[in-house]
Formats: C-alpha cells, sequence, structure tokens
C-alpha cells in the first residue's frame, strides 16, 4: 500500500489548526475532547492532518485521531486507515479501534474499500483478539451484500464469541440500506436468531429481518418460530422487537402466538398500529379471543386506534364481536360510532345484525356533531323485512 505523496505530508499548517493537533497528543482529556471537535469541524480537510499522527504518534493521540476519522465518515480517510492496519504491531485498543473506524465509513459509503483493504479485514477475521475479529466482522458487514454473506457464513461455521456476533448485527441494522440480493441471508439470519443470546444482538436481529423481508409472505414462515420464542419471558426491548416482525412479517401463528401479541397491545403503544392490523390479519374468522384486547382499545381514547381497532373487529366477526361493535354504535356519537354502524352490515355473521338511523319525532335523523345516532336492527338485510330494536333488546337477542 503506497503513503501518501510528500506534498501532502509537508504543506504548511495554520496556527489555530497546529493548536489542534497539540491538544489532541494532550494528556488533559477534555483539551483532547475540544481538539477533537475543532478537527471535526474541518471536514476532510482534517483527514491529511491526521494522518501523520494515526501513522506515528503517541498512542492515545493516535486513538483519537482514529475516532475523528470515523466521525467525519469519508471514504478518503479508508488509505490512512489501511496504512494502520498493515502495521504488524500495535498498541492496546488500537488495532479494534482502526476497524470499527472502517466500518463506520463503509457504512456511510458501501464499496468504497479497496481490494487491499478487503483482503486485510478478511486477514484480520484469524485474529485470536475477539475484539479485534469483531471489528473485522463489522467493517466487511458494512462493506456490501457480498462480504456480508461471506461474513455469516463464516460466523456459523466457526465463530462463536458473543461479542462478535454482537458487533455483525449491529452493523447490520445501522446499515444505511439493504440491498435486494441481501435477502439470501434470511436462512443464515434465522439460524442465528435461534442462537443468540444476547438482547441486543437479538433486538438487531429482530430489526434487521423486519427489514428485509416481504410482509406476510409465506417463505417467512421459517422465522415464525424463534420470533415467537422470544415474546415469552424477554426484555421488553426485544419482546417489542420480536412482535412488530411478527406482526409485518408472518403468514400465521399458532395461537399462543397470537395470546402473545394480544397482550403486546397494551406494552408497546408505539407499535400498536402494526400489531392491530396484526390481529385483524392473523385471527381466524369468528374468533372471540381478540374481542376482549380489542375492545379495551375503544376506550383508550385515541380515535385512530379506535378506528383501527373497530375495523379489526369487523373483520374477525362472530358474535362476541358483532355485539361489541352494537354496543359502540349504540352508546355514543361520533365519527368511531359511525364508522361500527358502517361496519356491522359487513362484519360476519352479515345477516344478524346491521345498523339503522333512528327517526325525530319530525322524521329526521337525530344527529350530534353531524353524525347520526346508530341503532341495531335485526332481520335480513336487503328484503325489507326489518325492525330497528333498542340496545337492551338488542342484546337480549
Amino acid at each position: 500500500r503506497p503513503a501518501d505523496p510528500p506534498e501532502a505530508q509537508s504543506a504548511p499548517v495554520p496556527p489555530r489548526v497546529h493548536e489542534l493537533l497539540n491538544g489532541l497528543q494532550s494528556l488533559d482529556v477534555k483539551a483532547q475532547r475540544r481538539a477533537q471537535a475543532g478537527l471535526f469541524q474541518l471536514g476532510p480537510g482534517a483527514i491529511p492532518l491526521l494522518t501523520p499522527i494515526i501513522l506515528e504518534g503517541p498512542t492515545e493521540a493516535r486513538r483519537a485521531a482514529v475516532e475523528v476519522l470515523a466521525l467525519l465518515g469519508r471514504a478518503e480517510s479508508l488509505h490512512a486507515l489501511g496504512l494502520l492496519l498493515d502495521q504488524p504491531r500495535l498498541p492496546g485498543s488500537l488495532r479494534p479501534a482502526a476497524l470499527h473506524a472502517v466500518a463506520r465509513v463503509l457504512g456511510k459509503e458501501p464499496g468504497a474499500a479497496d481490494l487491499l483493504l478487503m483482503d486485510s479485514l478478511r486477514h484480520h477475521l484469524d485474529h485470536q483478539d475477539a475484539h479485534v475479529r469483531a471489528g473485522a466482522v463489522a467493517a466487511l458487514v458494512s462493506a456490501g451484500p457480498q462480504p456480508r454473506g461471506e461474513v455469516l457464513s463464516w460466523m456459523l461455521a466457526e465463530e462463536d464469541d458473543p461479542w462478535v456476533m454482537l458487533a455483525a448485527c449491529r452493523a447490520l441494522s445501522r446499515a444505511a440500506t439493504l440491498d435486494p440480493s441481501d435477502s439470501a441471508l434470511l436462512p443464515s439470519l434465522t439460524t442465528l436468531l435461534s442462537r443468540a443470546e444476547d438482547q441486543e444482538t437479538r433486538v438487531c436481529l429482530l430489526e434487521t429481518l423486519c427489514r428485509l423481508m416481504k410482509p406476510a409472505a409465506a417463505e417467512n414462515q421459517g422465522m415464525v418460530a424463534p420470533a415467537s420464542a422470544l415474546l415469552r419471558g424477554e426484555a421488553p426491548e426485544v419482546r417489542r422487537a420480536a412482535s412488530r416482525l411478527l406482526a409485518r412479517c408472518a403468514p400465521a401463528v399458532d395461537r399462543p402466538t397470537l395470546v402473545a401479541l394480544l397482550a403486546m397491545l397494551e406494552q408497546d403503544p408505539d407499535g400498536r398500529d402494526d400489531l392491530i392490523r396484526a390481529v385483524e390479519r392473523l385471527s381466524p374468522p369468528r374468533d372471540p379471543l381478540p374481542v376482549p384486547a380489542l375492545r379495551r382499545l375503544l376506550h383508550n381514547g385515541e380515535e385512530e386506534t379506535c378506528r383501527r381497532a373497530v375495523k379489526a373487529l369487523a373483520t374477525v366477526g362472530g358474535k362476541v364481536a358483532v355485539e361489541t361493535l352494537v354496543e359502540l354504535a349504540n352508546s355514543r356519537r361520533g365519527a368511531v360510532v359511525a364508522m361500527a354502524a358502517q361496519r356491522l352490515p359487513g362484519s360476519p355473521p352479515g345477516g344478524m345484525w346491521w345498523p339503522c338511523v333512528a327517526p325525530t319525532a319530525h322524521g329526521a335523523p337525530r344527529s350530534g356533531s353531524g353524525v347520526p345516532a346508530a341503532r341495531c336492527c335485526a332481520g335480513s338485510p336487503g328484503t325489507g323485512e326489518s325492525s330497528c330494536v333498542a340496545p337492551s333488546a338488542t342484546r337480549s337477542m
């Protein structure tokens, strides 16, 4: 690997920049942090100034300079980082820091590494230090689809250190974009999910699977069992990630998993909309199981959540769901009540209940906020044989 040209190394340094470079080599941590911030503000122009320190400076200054390159995240810094990694003996944690800096750059600019750097990264997979292997794995995963596949295959066959697995999964979850060809990684990622024991590793894998998988596709069934297992007895962040993956991607689930997803409706407010859609999609027709959880959502005060819950009740259908919609349609006024009334005719069993507008004494519909008050009708829709009944009579039928 060629060194930087002499003219780049001998360029004059302005006084303020000279102060920043001196501060980077200070033993005072605060002074060093101020110098890092100032050098970062210089942008790509700081890279040639930092290269001599990275290659030959004091250990702490070298590490501080590497951190600045990582923050800059520019492809121009890969040459200096490659020269550093080529040195056979590096003190302390400098080598892992350099590898993670490479990963940071490649995470922003995949494909920027040349062949020499890629060979160097692969060589580091054989290092005895797990922290070095973790840095190399993070860099290779960040480099693009092909090296990602190589790394995951290598990990499944030869690597069992949890720190290395975590580094790979972090890099995957932080990748700015995932290529369509990355879908070939799904079997390996599902296997890793079944092996992972660290909570953060599990969350990263679940989030990556959610990004890669097609919604509700039949080929996703292989991930359902390991993801479902993480819904029970795990840390809250793991349960949330697992429920969101299942809600979006599972083509079908068993009854215990459906029960766990229903429990997450109250535990994960941020993912509630996806969960309601999943319950609507995954619940068997006319199954009373999801009704109590959906019913509770009708009283949480958020109109959009209520709308989704009403739609899910209407889709699932069955006697208990329909009775809930009838009760809602007859109890209050407003947009959600109107929606419940509109949903009743199409809710299985369709011929049992549907709404009508109860007239006032003057023949005009009773309304509140522009929405007619709904009553429940019994009979056969479209036949002309029907009668409006009061809520109490409806519940007794």
